[in-house]
């Protein structure tokens, strides 16, 4: 009955409290738990996705190149990694010391920066170092 009531609803809206809601009436506060058989099923989905857009693009990218663009898919979504004009142009000519170059020369790493903790490598700086075969 409650599902009935609720209504289900795959995409994320706002209920008549205010609260983005998804699912049958699920709210998503900030602080609130999320189980993590919720979070595995998310994942998945996300990951599904990133990989049907990895293969869209065509790269021939193996090994650690090709765990660097999926990474970055995941993180940024489509759209914003498309943006990488000059690192897409670089994998494509298998140039990955330039790749790994535009990833540190990137918003995307100097917005990182200024939240870098003591002693921690940032993704990007990870990314940048596998993408170059270092």
């Amino acid at each position: 009955m409650i599902q009935r009531h609720e209504g289900y609803r795959q995409k994320v809206y706002i209920c008549s409290a205010g609260f983005p809601t998804c699912g049958w009436g699920h709210a998503l506060h900030i602080d609130s738990y999320v189980p993590l058989g919720a979070s595995l099923a998310f994942f998945d989905s996300d990951m599904r996705t990133v990989i049907d857009q990895f293969y869209n693009l065509d790269t021939g990218l193996v090994g650690d190149q090709r765990a660097v663009v999926l990474d970055m898919l995941f993180c940024l979504g489509l759209p914003r990694f498309k943006r990488f004009k000059k690192f897409i142009a670089a994998i494509r000519a298998r140039d990955f010391k330039t790749a790994g170059v535009e990833i540190l020369d990137s918003k995307w790493h100097r917005d990182l920066l200024q939240y870098k903790r003591s002693g921690v490598e940032l993704r990007t700086e990870e990314l940048a170092r596998m993408i170059s075969g270092g």
